[in-house]
């Protein structure tokens, strides 16, 4: 379920394109037009890229969004395409050129190139965290005069929790060197989201209207889990046990969790000569941003009520309309489990995290905070229509400007719906021990590879299957491949976390 193509996402001017002189109505009319044309909604222009990467087309995904990333950076297709999207001329900090790298490194993810994978995220990481960590309530509400599509890419809260996610994932893949710290960050990152105070620091008195929506928030299990397992992996079992043991309470009770903490805590018996092989399920099309209508409810006026006393009372009736907000489309509402088997041992994987619900809550809490802001920019933009108005003499010439001002620029407004669309509905997990050898892993006869386990060793194994209706790529770490395969070197315990 894709944004379907629209005139406009923000507002936009073309500036080859200027207005001819006369009359000051006939040229506020042509301004005000050209604000409304002109500009692609998000949703028609990662179109392309949506479109291949949800029916597993991998190579095609990763082209057109090439195209994209020079288009935002100035750097040449080319360059970025021969450098896998690493040269040191893209700069991720231009136009929406962070978003569109985590978009490339799912793609590097599912081509095989999991160094790349890994690089890509860490670059949009370190852009976006910043704007993450800084943002504050004032500023949110305080910056009407543009559309939200102007401001700089921030990223959801459940999206930094699944690019950490991925990480992990992607370095377990690669050997695994720097899996420990990205475990790490993913629960640090969810500690620091539960904590904030948006909206807290707009409390000056006991009267003041406040809301935080990260109280809302459930937390989720998929960074104690990955954190469990790689502990697990080093062999640190006390701290993998106490891991597992909170991924357990956050997710509800999965049986693939009691079953990795029974055996870390010595519940369950781990028989010798055997090696764990872990599978990670990222399963369907992820949940997307469309542009949908929300009324104005209570909290969400009275938030707006904060900025308002600086526009008098234009926002009034304005704020009793609908406004236009991003709401989340859900694109693959169930995602079954997979049965999977490895020699003559058949597992079935369940779900650790389900993104679209986690999105869903998420965007339910901040719901005040987004219409709130759309309020205050209609409001905003009616006074400059006004003022525009009172500039004529004629007092139905000025009627008229302010009626054409309210109604072109209410039609220009556009939800932003920027989100990471690569993503995974579900990310699921199973988990089975083997004696030591070469097994073929097998998903229902569709798609198939070569293995290897080895005794106190883990295997990893990442099943990509966007397209729930198209065969599976299968990913195996580079340890446990058959047709390369390289002697691990055993892993000790770290004294202290590495920071990557």
């Amino acid at each position: 379920m894709i944004d379907p193509p629209r005139s406009t996402n923000v507002p936009c001017v073309d500036q080859d394109r200027r207005p001819h002189r006369g009359p000051r109505l006939a040229h506020l009319s042509f301004v005000l037009l050209a604000l409304t044309a002109g500009c692609a909604s998000y949703g028609s222009k990662v179109e392309r890229f949506t479109n291949a990467w949800n029916a597993g087309d991998y190579d095609s995904a990763d082209a057109a969004i090439d195209g994209l990333i020079s288009k935002a950076s100035g750097v040449p297709s080319e360059v970025v395409h021969d450098s896998r999207g690493l040269s040191e001329a893209i700069d991720p900090s231009e136009g929406d050129t962070a978003l569109y790298l985590l978009e490339k490194a799912m793609t590097q993810l599912a081509l095989g190139d999991f160094d790349a994978c890994i690089d890509l995220l860490r670059r949009s990481r370190d852009t976006l965290d910043p704007r993450h960590v800084n943002r504050d309530a004032s500023a949110f509400i305080g910056t009407v005069a543009l559309d939200d599509g102007f401001a700089d890419y921030v990223g959801a809260d459940y999206e930094h929790i699944v690019l950490r996610s991925m990480l992990a994932i992607a370095d377990l893949l690669n050997g695994g060197d720097d899996a420990f710290a990205y475990a790490i960050q993913i629960d640090e990152k969810q500690e620091q989201i539960l904590g904030s105070d948006f909206g807290a620091e707009l409390s000056e008195d006991e009267n003041a209207v406040t809301y935080s929506p990260q109280e809302q928030y459930q937390r989720v299990a998929i960074g104690a889990y990955l954190l469990g397992l790689v502990q697990e992996t080093k062999f640190m079992t006390d701290e993998g046990a106490k891991a597992y043991e909170r991924a357990l309470e956050w997710s509800g009770g999965v049986g693939v969790v009691q079953d990795a903490y029974d055996e870390m805590s010595g519940a369950s018996r781990i028989e010798q000569g055997t090696g764990l092989v872990h599978i990670i399920y990222l399963g369907g099309s992820g949940p997307v941003l469309v542009e949908g209508a929300s009324p104005v409810s209570d909290l969400a006026l009275a938030l707006a009520s904060i900025a308002l006393v600086v526009l008098e009372n234009e926002a009034g009736p304005l704020a009793q309309t609908q406004v236009r907000v991003p709401v989340v489309a859900v694109q693959d509402s169930f995602v079954p489990p997979i049965t999977l088997r490895v020699g003559d041992r058949t597992v079935t994987t369940e779900t650790l995290l389900d993104v679209n619900t986690v999105a869903q809550q998420q965007s339910d809490a901040n719901m005040p905070w987004i219409v709130a802001r759309a309020v205050l920019r209609r409001a905003f933009k009616a006074g400059v229509s006004k003022i525009a108005a009172n500039q004529f003499d004629d007092r139905g010439a000025g009627e008229l400007v302010n009626l054409l001002g309210n109604l072109l620029l209410t039609a220009a407004e556009r939800a932003d719906t920027r989100s990471w669309r690569a993503l995974p509905a579900e990310i699921q997990i199973a988990r089975v021990r083997l004696p030591e050898g070469e097994y073929v892993f097998e998903l229902g006869g569709s798609a198939s590879t070569g293995i290897r386990v080895r005794s106190g060793r883990t295997t990893h194994v990442v099943v990509l299957r966007p397209n729930l209706a198209a065969p599976a790529t299968l990913l195996v770490d580079v340890y446990s491949r058959v047709q390369d395969v390289v002697d691990a070197p055993v892993s000790e315990a770290p004294t202290a976390a590495p920071v990557p």
